[in-house]
């Protein structure tokens, strides 16, 4: 079934997505494309790594301030996504540094704007 509101996108329904439980039930339905993506992302780490670290983060504002001017942009997920990867970049230099050896970070990442009021 396309999306409505973006005839782009196809809306998944079922709790299952290639073997994997997703969250159709308290969320509603998911973008059959989004899902795609990142189980590619996921499989492509995989197969690179025999173990990884996965983690979900939501960049929120305050409702008690107005929202930032590029607040509906992608720009403060480059902003933190660029920060963190300067971080862990760091990081694997001073291991470096420290013992002649690191296993570097190959950091990856999947991340969807979304726009609403409502708490996850």
């Amino acid at each position: 079934m396309r999306n409505p509101l973006n005839t782009n996108q196809t809306l998944h329904h079922l709790p299952i997505y290639k073997g994997f439980p997703v969250q159709v039930r308290r969320r509603g339905p998911l973008i059959l494309e989004y899902l795609e993506r990142l189980h590619r992302v996921l499989a492509d780490a995989l197969n690179a790594h025999r173990r990884l670290f996965v983690v979900r983060i939501d960049l929120r504002y305050s409702l008690s301030r107005p929202l930032p001017s590029d607040a509906l942009t992608n720009e403060p997920i480059q902003k933190f996504l660029a920060s963190l990867k300067a971080k862990l970049d760091y990081k694997d230099l001073s291991r470096r540094q420290d013992t002649g050896r690191v296993n570097e970070h190959d950091m990856r990442h999947v991340w969807a704007l979304e726009v609403g009021s409502q708490s996850a």
